[in-house]
């Protein structure tokens, strides 16, 4: 079986490498071209002269004053176009910044208006903390004639098993609490409705669960170190519980 010997030849050897010298600087590409032999001899003739004439037309130009101009208006291209690029963000920021600084202030006088409206009306306050500490329980707030606040709330206690109505008490301390600091009611009153139904198996909302303290006892009470049930019992001005809610 014959062998062939193979040279490996190095890079700066190969056609790929002289091809690329001769078009990004032509004197060694030349020089590579013929130290190594590649092409044929007219071959390299030819292209050491249109690559000769390359390299020196380059070299004119480059030195020209038109290529001066040319690098400086392509700088200058450059410069403008990062600025007009930075123009653009900063504008953009500032409409973004500004967006967010006016829908802040829209915020804050929600807040504001909603404040206000809290210290000035006594009833929208009842409505608001109702919702608050009732929750889904709430039905509604009434401002009586006498300066009474009237607090309407569904009991979620199972009543034919006769549970104490323990989250009526606890809620209804949390509402009394609330009005401490304030002084445009006379009372307020915590009452609890219950859907009853008579051997008819007729069903009405019924009122089962009243508690009612006035203002003084309101602003002097410490409600978060009394019993929310045998505490706020001795309290109250008004209670009236359903025996159906007493063990």
């Amino acid at each position: 079986m014959l062998k062939t010997n193979e040279v490996k030849l190095k890079f700066y050897e190969s056609n790929w490498f002289i091809w690329l010298t001769l078009i990004l600087f032509s004197p060694v590409g030349i020089v590579c071209m013929w130290k190594y032999n590649r092409f044929p001899h007219r071959t390299r003739k030819i292209l050491t002269a249109v690559f000769s004439l390359y390299f020196v037309g380059m070299m004119i130009y480059v030195n020209s004053p038109n290529y001066a101009k040319e690098q400086q208006a392509q700088e200058q291209a450059r410069t403008q176009a990062i600025e007009k690029q930075k123009a653009i963000d900063d504008q953009a920021a500032a409409q973004k910044k500004g967006i967010a600084d006016a829908q802040q202030k829209q915020l804050n006088d929600q807040r504001k208006t909603v404040s206000d409206k809290m210290n000035s009306d006594v009833l929208y306050f009842s409505q608001v903390k109702g919702k608050e500490i009732f929750g889904a329980r709430f039905i509604k707030a009434e401002l009586l004639e006498d300066g009474g606040i009237v607090i309407h709330f569904k009991l979620s206690e199972n009543l034919p098993l006769k549970l104490v109505g323990d989250g009526g008490f606890i809620d209804s301390v949390k509402m009394f609490a609330a009005f401490k600091g304030r002084t445009d009611y006379t009372d307020v009153s915590c009452q609890g409705t219950y859907n009853l139904g008579d051997k008819f198996s007729n069903e009405t909302d019924e009122t089962v669960f009243t508690l009612s303290l006035n203002k003084d006892t309101i602003l002097k009470t410490a409600f978060e170190n009394i019993d929310p049930i045998t505490g706020l019992l001795t309290l109250t001005n008004v209670h009236i519980i359903n025996p159906v809610l007493i063990n």
